[in-house]
């Protein structure tokens, strides 16, 4: 199992499933990425959450709307979401980097165990992210981006890239920056943000080239080897597919779907470690 875990910070740490139906949706994803679901207690206000494993190994966490709606957007209508988290020294800290950035905070600093805080911001866009602070020592960072049924990559819809750049760079240290070879191409470069200089975190993509109804967002990808099979296999389980297997590289795809649920997920075929910047571009 590729897997990487070490303490760092302003990096992508954790995923989390808000949902209407969590029995429903434990099942869909069960079956789907083969992930063994558990329950766990976790401290209130998240009450009871799931817990996803791959290889007995936690990959992702499920919890009910409720929690999102009462203690984040409070927003009756919110569809189920795919949230990702980065990893931060101090939530309040980041929550007030937001609001200075011309951003927001949806959901204030609140425990959510083990001496860790969580909270909610969201780019002037309106676009939301976690940022997640673990106790002494920091936060247990896993990467397994060239892991299959693991998140692999992450990526801003934005109708405003010049905005985000500014957000992001105040709040995390990020740099937006072009990568692949589409202009040497004739194309509109990749774009992405990078932390130092070492590589690409996520994708950044235009609002515009995305279907019109869906406001600005970040999107969680998962790595899977083949796209036609998972997207026949989420199709029988109830899902529905709003992109269909395309490519994002000359030797690999990607699809966007919703669950039963109505949450919007990315999928990615992945086979080596290479995935990182090359994932999800269109």
């Amino acid at each position: 199992m590729a897997t990487e875990t070490f303490h760092s910070h302003e990096l992508f740490s954790w995923v989390d499933l808000k949902t209407t139906d969590v029995a429903g949706a434990g099942d869909f994803y069960s079956s789907l990425f083969a992930w063994k679901k558990v329950s766990m207690e976790a401290v209130p206000p998240a009450a009871v959450c799931d817990m996803f494993l791959l290889h007995d190994v936690p990959v992702a966490a499920l919890f009910a709307q409720k929690f999102t709606q009462k203690f984040a957007q409070k927003n009756e209508g919110m569809p189920p979401v795919w949230d990702a988290c980065v990893s931060v020294s101090s939530a309040a800290e980041a929550a007030q980097r937001a609001e200075a950035a011309g951003g927001a905070v949806l959901c204030a600093p609140y425990d959510v165990g083990n001496g860790d805080q969580a909270a909610v911001i969201a780019d002037p866009a309106g676009a939301a992210i976690n940022v997640l602070c673990g106790g002494e020592g920091g936060n247990d960072v896993v990467m397994r981006q060239d892991e299959v049924g693991a998140p692999c990559w992450y990526e801003l819809s934005t109708n405003n890239r010049d905005a985000a750049a500014d957000f992001y760079q105040a709040v995390f240290g990020w740099n937006m920056v072009s990568f692949g070879d589409g202009a040497e191409a004739g194309q509109d470069p990749s774009m992405g943000f990078s932390l130092d200089g070492e590589g690409i975190l996520a994708g950044v993509k235009n609002l515009e080239n995305e279907i019109a109804e869906f406001p600005p967002h970040w999107s969680v990808y998962f790595g899977v080897l083949d796209c036609d099979e998972v997207v026949a296999a989420a199709v029988k389980l109830g899902g529905k597919v709003l992109i269909s297997p395309t490519p994002y590289s000359p030797s690999a795809r990607y699809a966007r779907l919703f669950d039963p649920q109505g949450g919007m997920f990315c999928i990615a075929e992945v086979c080596t470690a290479e995935v990182g910047a090359e994932a999800a571009t269109e």
